[in-house]
């Protein structure tokens, strides 16, 4: 019932609301929209994720819960800010490969540069998708 109340409607947004594709083709890429797959949460345009960004001082955002039908397991968007990663392949059917991110420290040569922390995806086949090329 907290989860629910409207001064927690932000929490429930941070956690359910999707991000709007990069090659969507519709007319609404960027700024807020409302979710068709809920009342409670948005859609959020690649606008909105670099500005959380530039606002924040972070470079990538690493999102789950949404499995794209026939989907890799992986999507980079919102020009390199937003990384979408699902780990269960064949969700309800979907044909969807799954994906892990593994994250490490690169060193830098350069003892005065930063190090920079590196994403790798990794994937699983759809089974249903590996089964259809045999």
């Amino acid at each position: 019932d907290e989860f629910d109340k409207k001064s927690n409607r932000w929490l429930y947004n941070i956690l359910w609301s999707d991000p709007i594709p990069d090659d969507d083709g519709g007319t609404n890429l960027f700024g807020v929209h409302s979710s068709p797959r809920t009342a409670s949460a948005v859609q959020f345009g690649w606008n909105i994720t670099k500005t959380f960004c530039a606002l924040n001082g972070i470079d990538v955002i690493v999102r789950s819960h949404q499995c794209l039908e026939d989907g890799a397991g992986f999507e980079v968007m919102h020009d390199q800010h937003l990384v979408r990663v699902f780990s269960a392949r064949d969700y309800e059917e979907h044909r969807n490969d799954a994906s892990i991110i593994s994250i490490f420290k690169e060193k830098s040569e350069n003892s005065s540069e930063k190090n920079h922390l590196v994403l790798r995806m990794h994937s699983l086949r759809s089974i249903t998708k590996t089964q259809g090329q045999m």
